[in-house]
């Protein structure tokens, strides 16, 4: 009786243990990012896929413009670590309300999978007190929440993935600056 007694105990105790733990943060993606060959953003600016080609991310798809290249690594390196901090809703029929009417989809194809099986990350909006931002996972209707900067690096537009300077340098190998305007020199230093 005692055997018996316990048994049950313990099974109701282990399902109690299993539905706390439910909604606890879990691994969404885990990538290599040494495998990373394309990374594809589709916003409300459109679609832009980056490439890895000799050592730089280039843009083969899209706008042209000059790439931050910081910018997309950074887009890269979270997407490829990325947990959640807690699951929102299992089984969701109506995700709209987490901003998935129009979410902003990252694809990400490495040379582990083809071009017809990337990993898909979808972003929705931020939550309410903006300490985290709605996601879900191709292929799941399950709403997770993500932390605040991977989503902030997730929902970057055209002009926080354009290189900001005009020259690919630091300021301390600069040893001379012109300014010139109507063929006279307005300024001019030396170091």
């Amino acid at each position: 009786l005692l055997t018996v007694l316990f048994i049950i105990v313990d099974r109701r105790s282990k399902i109690n243990e299993e539905k706390a733990n439910i909604g606890e943060p879990k691994q969404l993606l885990q990538i290599n990012p040494d495998v990373v060959t394309d990374i594809e953003i589709n916003n409300e600016e459109g679609k832009t896929v980056f490439t890895w080609i000799d050592g730089l991310w280039q843009i083969t798809e899209g706008e042209q413009f000059n790439v931050n290249v910081y910018a997309v690594s950074a887009i890269c390196n979270y997407i490829c670590d990325l947990r959640s901090l807690k699951t929102v809703a299992f089984d969701c029929e109506n995700t709209d309300v987490y901003g998935f009417t129009n979410p902003i989809t990252l694809k990400v194809y490495t040379t582990d999978t083809d071009k017809e099986h990337p990993y898909i990350l979808y972003v929705g909006d931020a939550t309410p007190t903006y300490d985290a931002y709605y996601a879900m996972l191709d292929g799941s209707s399950d709403v997770y929440t993500i932390d605040y900067n991977s989503g902030t690096v997730f929902c970057s537009n055209r002009n926080s993935l354009k290189n900001r300077y005009l020259f690919d340098t630091s300021s301390s190998l600069v040893n001379y600056f012109k300014v010139q305007k109507d063929d006279k020199t307005v300024l001019e230093l030396k170091r």
